[in-house]
């Protein structure tokens, strides 16, 4: 499969942080973004569709199906492949890598 596949992963707030993204279930890929305002305002809420959207209770192994399976089985194929992880500081792009000592906890690059 030649194509770029584009999957966001919601990660959990942090103490004292708002979760300011909801995934969708009953629509695969689609997430909502809110955003207060900061003048007191209404919330904002945006819609953006992606190929999967990860939500902040999936497992490792789970994220490593969803993303990754595909991609070894392709190499292991004889082609190329290439996983990209982009996002802010602190939003769990290390997390996603390479995850915590223990096989359910184990990154998707162990």
């Amino acid at each position: 499969n030649a194509r770029v596949k584009v999957v966001v992963r919601a990660r959990p707030p942090q103490a004292g942080e708002e979760s300011t993204i909801s995934v969708n279930d009953d629509q695969p890929g689609l997430i909502t973004i809110r955003a207060p305002a900061t003048d007191g305002s209404e919330v904002t809420e945006r819609e953006f569709l992606f190929d999967e959207a990860l939500s902040t209770n999936t497992s490792q192994v789970d994220v490593f199906e969803k993303t990754c399976k595909s991609q070894i089985d392709h190499v292991l194929d004889g082609f190329n492949a290439c996983l990209f992880a982009y996002g802010q500081t602190g939003s769990g792009k290390t997390y996603t890598i390479f995850g915590e000592e223990g096989d359910s906890k184990q990154g998707i690059a162990p």
